[in-house]
């Protein structure tokens, strides 16, 4: 009559054999669970934009993914957010994005019309920045805008003038 008892008690030493192999496995497998920098899904981004001007309109991110090198600067980048321009500095957040390469823009739209604004000659009358070397007298191109995005390069600053 005791021979049920202990199988049962076998039966549940070997449950937590299992759980406890299962857990580690996943530990193991999955270390990206234990980094607050990267989930199981991708890294994650912080783009701090400093010297915003004033507190008028909004500063308005863009983050441009390889694939989307041929939309850079001028087009939309499925990557951006806009945010009220309030302090000199605003911190922006994207999660899970890939590793690779990447280049960023922002500006102050002071007026809101949601576009760098330029004078007659095509120089921005709008504070703008760009990741990496800014260039002058023309438009920032994509291959000397990239900063490379891994578990060790996930935060970029941009300086608007």
């Amino acid at each position: 009559m005791n021979m049920p008892y202990e199988l049962d008690g076998k039966k549940q030493h070997m449950s937590r054999i299992y759980f406890v192999t299962i857990l580690t496995s996943l530990i193991l497998v999955f270390p990206a669970f234990a980094d607050g920098k990267r989930d199981a899904i991708g890294i994650d981004l912080e783009v701090v934009v400093d010297g915003v001007s004033n507190s008028r309109g909004n500063v308005r991110l863009a983050v441009f993914s390889e694939a989307d090198a041929a939309l850079f600067p001028d087009n939309v980048s499925p990557l951006k957010q806009s945010v009220s321009a309030a302090g000199q500095a605003i911190t922006f957040h994207f999660n899970n994005l890939a590793t690779g390469h990447y280049a960023a823009l922002a500006f102050q739209d002071e007026n809101g019309n949601e576009i760098l604004d330029r004078n007659f000659f095509g120089i921005p009358k709008e504070r703008w920045g760009v990741t990496g070397k800014r260039p002058f007298g023309r438009a920032p191109r994509y291959e000397e805008s990239t900063f490379m995005l891994d578990r060790e390069h996930y935060k970029i600053i941009i300086h608007l003038e």
